[in-house]
């Protein structure tokens, strides 16, 4: 079942939903409980990602290791996507770092190919 469909479930009549959210996903299955509620949902299951992916005073537990903080996402959103990726992709694998820019961005590039830009930036 797509997402849209999930997020129309009044017109399907659907109830006792079970939402899984992984990575990122984990965000979308949050914003769907804050938009709909959980009148017809029996659980979610977050995988592998924070409940809240921006550090404040009160919370430490986000993004990069408690330090991505509101300031670095307004920063983050000015960038060019191919950028963000980039730094992401090394973040998450630092062997990435000693690679030749030229090397690198062929496969990102055909990896983010494969994505919807609007809906990652979202």
């Amino acid at each position: 079942m797509t997402l849209s469909a999930i997020m129309n479930y009044e017109g399907l009549s659907l109830s006792n939903i079970t939402l899984l959210g992984w990575s990122m996903g984990a965000g979308v299955v949050l914003n769907y409980v804050r938009l709909y509620g959980c009148d017809a949902l029996k659980q979610i299951i977050l995988c592998d990602m924070t409940p809240k992916q921006i550090n404040d005073d009160e919370w430490k537990l986000g993004l990069y290791q408690g330090r991505y903080t509101k300031e670095d996402m307004d920063r983050d959103a000015g960038k060019e996507f191919y950028t963000l990726y980039k730094e992401f992709a090394k973040g998450a694998i630092p062997k990435l770092k000693k690679l030749p820019g030229f090397i690198l961005k062929k496969p990102l590039m055909q990896k983010l190919a494969e994505c919807d830009e609007a809906v990652l930036r979202r």
